[in-house]
C-alpha cells in the first residue's frame, strides 16, 4: 500500500512537470487550446506546489528539531554544571562551618582532649540506636569514651575496631546518663528508642520541675562529662514519689555528620 502511494505521488509530480513545460511551449499557442491545456494542468500545478511546500516545510521542521535538541542538550549540561558547582559550594560552606564550630568548641573546653570523627552510618531503630564513626583503635579510640556534638551529649563508644567504632546514642534504650536539671533536681536520663525523646527518671516529687528546663549531664560516674545538654523538659507528671519526665533533645541526630570523641574524665566548660 505504501509503495502504491509513493508511485501515485511520483506520477503526479511527473505529469504536473510535463504540463508546466507544455504550457510554456508553443504547443499551446493556439488560444482555445492553450486555455484548455491550462485548465487541465491547473490541478496538477496546485498539487506540485503543495508537495514542494510540504517537502520544504518538513526540511525546515527537521532542521528546527535538530536545533532544539542541541539547545536542550546544552541546557542539560549547563544544569549539570550548576549542580556540581552547588555541591562543591555546599561542601566548602560545610567545611567552613565545621572549622568555626571546632574553634568555638576548643575555646569553650580548653582542658579537653578530643578526636573529630565523621559519622559514616546511622541507625535509628527502636531497639538499637547508634552511629558508626570513622575512627577506631588505630586513632586511640577506646570503649566508653563520651561522644558530643557542640555542647550536646550524643552518646558513648560501645564497640571499637581498628578503623571504625560504634557509638551508642543517648536515645538508645540501654543508655543511661546521670543528669541534673537547671533547677538542681537530679535524676537518670534513659533512652526511649526514639531520637526525639529521652526519659528522665528517679526525680523526687520534692524537687522543683518546670517545662523547658534544660537537662545536662551531671558528671557523676566515669563515662559522661559534666555540663553537656541532653535537651529540654517537654512535659512531666507525678507518679508516686517520683516525676515521670519527658525530655526533647535540642539537636536532630539524623543531621549530625561529625562528632567529637572525648578522652575519659570529668570535663566542664571554663
Amino acid at each position: 500500500m505504501e509503495l502504491s502511494n509513493k508511485r501515485v505521488l511520483s506520477y503526479f509530480i511527473i505529469v504536473s512537470a510535463l504540463f508546466s513545460i507544455l504550457i510554456g511551449s508553443r504547443f499551446f499557442d493556439f488560444g482555445g487550446l492553450k486555455n484548455l491545456g491550462s485548465n487541465f494542468a491547473y490541478p496538477f500545478l496546485i498539487m506540485q506546489n503543495k508537495i514542494s511546500g510540504s517537502i520544504s516545510s518538513f526540511s525546515e521542521r527537521k532542521k528546527s528539531y535538530k536545533e532544539l535538541v542541541c539547545e536542550l542538550e546544552s541546557y542539560i549540561q549547563e544544569c549539570e554544571n550548576l549542580k556540581n558547582e552547588n555541591v562543591a559550594l555546599k561542601a566548602t560552606l560545610n567545611y567552613a562551618n565545621q572549622t568555626q564550630e571546632l574553634v568555638e568548641f576548643s575555646k569553650q573546653y580548653t582542658n579537653l582532649n578530643f578526636h573529630i570523627a565523621q559519622v559514616i552510618q546511622k541507625n535509628f531503630s527502636e531497639n538499637s540506636q547508634f552511629f558508626l564513626v570513622s575512627l577506631g583503635s588505630k586513632a586511640g579510640i577506646k570503649l566508653d569514651m563520651a561522644v558530643v556534638y557542640k555542647n550536646f551529649l550524643v552518646g558513648k563508644v560501645s564497640e571499637v575496631y581498628p578503623y571504625w567504632s560504634k557509638v551508642t546514642l543517648v536515645t538508645d534504650k540501654f543508655c543511661k546518663v546521670s543528669s541534673v536539671c537547671e533547677t538542681g533536681a537530679k535524676g537518670i536520663c534513659e533512652g526511649s528508642g526514639d531520637i526525639k525523646k529521652i526519659n528522665l527518671n528517679f526525680v523526687s516529687h520534692l524537687e522543683k520541675i518546670n517545662e523547658n528546663n534544660v537537662v545536662m549531664s551531671s558528671g557523676e560516674g566515669l563515662i559522661f562529662p559534666q555540663g553537656f545538654s541532653l535537651g529540654k523538659i517537654k512535659d512531666f507528671r507525678l507518679s508516686g514519689l517520683h516525676y515521670v519526665i519527658t525530655i526533647e533533645p535540642e539537636i536532630d541526630f539524623s543531621k549530625i555528620d561529625y562528632c567529637y570523641i572525648l578522652q575519659r574524665g570529668d570535663i566542664s566548660p571554663d
